[in-house]
């Protein structure tokens, strides 16, 4: 398994995606309502799944995602090393859950 050093292309590429998708959004992370915060967390859960691994991310690549999140974003608390994992897990989950029908706000 590949350490987060030798994967550093695919994890930049998705940390600056993550942060994209953030912006983009003009997502206020302080007041994430739930279909927001469901839009947000399916949505980074389907960058983490969609990055090109040779392996799969293990947790040192979740670790480093929530720190360097975290730092960008220090109003939040977010980005857990664990919520990045269920963020994925739900994207996995529900795979047509961007295509289906949301949550009205």
């Amino acid at each position: 398994m590949q350490n987060i050093t030798e994967q550093m292309f695919d994890y930049k590429t998705l940390l600056n995606r993550i942060k994209l998708l953030i912006t983009t959004n003009n997502t206020d992370l302080r007041s994430l309502t739930i279909a927001n915060g469901l839009d947000l967390f399916w949505d980074i859960g389907k960058c983490i799944l969609d990055t090109r691994w040779d392996s799969t991310p293990g947790m040192n690549v979740f670790n480093q995602l929530s720190s360097d999140l975290s730092a960008e974003y220090p109003e939040t608390n977010i980005f857990s090393d664990r919520n990045l994992e269920y963020m994925r897990n739900f994207a996995t989950r529900f795979p047509d859950f961007a295509t289906g029908q949301r949550l009205a706000a």
